[in-house]
């Protein structure tokens, strides 16, 4: 039975050969003409086989890098604005995913608007860090934190608490009574 079909098989992939252009053109129509059933049926096979589609597709993309990144290439070239699209919405998404892990709102002031968020470390040595890790700060840090499945060490701080600790040493909603407030620029100028 398994020569049999193996005839058939061969048989099938021989006609296809000879056939392409022609079976092609007709797949084109077809798929024209009920363009909307095809995009239905497909998202609905998608949504069954989730897992099994996303496993296919990593092990052709790890198993064909070159072909991946010819297709890559050529599609960022039919959409160039897309491409740009889909990454800051991308970065955005990772951005306020790490400062949801975080508590979602300063630590200090507790300010929650995201643009005016930021991550710190709360033992210092950000800039460091970053620099050992290679990464720049923004989006590749708050990804390098998701990979790191959200590591204990950070906090969310606005940009004002997030500054006046790198500068300062401390943030001035919580300052110690000790430490005197920086004068103003005019009262600096005045004294020298």
């Amino acid at each position: 039975m398994s020569g049999q079909a193996d005839q058939q098989k061969a048989y099938k992939r021989a006609y296809y050969l000879a056939n392409r252009d022609r079976l092609l053109v007709q797949r084109k129509k077809l798929y024209r003409a009920n363009r909307e059933e095809f995009l239905k049926k497909g998202t609905e096979y998608y949504q069954q086989h989730k897992d099994q589609c996303k496993e296919r597709s990593k092990r052709h993309r790890e198993n064909n890098p070159e072909l991946y990144r010819q297709y890559m290439r050529e599609w960022k070239k039919r959409n160039p604005g897309r491409n740009t699209q889909l990454h800051k919405v991308l970065r955005a998404k990772t951005r306020r995913a790490a400062f949801k892990a975080y508590g979602g709102a300063c630590a200090c002031c507790g300010e929650s608007r995201h643009e005016f968020l930021s991550i710190d470390h709360i033992a210092g040595g950000g800039n460091k860090h970053r620099k050992d890790l290679g990464l720049r700060a923004g989006w590749p840090f708050y990804r390098w934190l998701r990979l790191n499945n959200w590591p204990k060490d950070f906090q969310v701080l606005c940009f004002n608490c997030n500054c006046a600790r790198g500068f300062f040493g401390y943030c001035p909603h919580e300052a110690p009574l000790n430490v005197p407030h920086r004068e103003s620029s005019e009262e600096l100028v005045q004294t020298k």
